[in-house]
């Protein structure tokens, strides 16, 4: 059933893209409103998402009680998807890029609401190291791949990206509502 994951098209992925930008500026507006509600919220979030990406992201291909059973597939060649071996008409290996952007969006909206400064800038791209080191060490059967740390870090800074723009749309409007008062 998560297959169908893999049948994410450009629409889908701008259109999700445009709903983490709504999300973001709703987390700012929110956060200015009630800042203790909006960490609270976003702490169960991180700690749910982290728990998930372990879970969905790092289970060996035959389950948790095959951990070591699946061998170690790593991929150190950046930007393989686009011309490795591999790659037939019939791949989805751009799906699976978006939805490697898409899945790591929502933590970096989270963390931006959440860190300030380097923590802000790093969580993400350290969680998808992580992964990545975890799908190798395990020899879970999947594929460590650094095409999958970059589309997962791109998606976290694009997500830390919207909120940023988020905060300082919101706060050139503040301005501007003062100046006119």
């Amino acid at each position: 059933m998560w297959q169908l994951l893999f049948y994410v098209n450009v629409p889908v992925f701008f259109s999700v893209v445009v709903v983490g930008a709504v999300v973001a500026f709703l987390g700012v507006l929110l956060k200015r409103g009630n800042e203790r509600l909006v960490t609270g919220v976003c702490r169960v979030v991180l700690a749910v998402s982290l728990l998930a990406y372990v879970i969905v992201l790092v289970e060996p291909v035959d389950g948790w009680g095959r951990i070591g059973g699946g061998g170690v597939n790593v991929s150190l060649i950046p930007f393989d998807f686009l011309s490795g071996e591999h790659v037939t008409e019939n791949s989805l290996h751009w799906e699976e890029w978006m939805l490697n952007i898409l899945l790591f969006l929502p933590l970096g909206i989270v963390a931006a609401l959440l860190f300030t400064r380097w923590v802000r800038w790093l969580l993400g791209p350290l969680v998808s190291l992580t992964v990545e080191m975890a799908q190798a060490v395990l020899a879970t059967g999947r594929q460590s791949a650094l095409d999958d740390l970059l589309a997962n870090s791109l998606g976290y800074l694009i997500g830390v990206t919207l909120v940023l723009l988020a905060g300082a749309v919101l706060s050139r409007r503040g301005r501007a509502e003062r100046v006119v008062v």
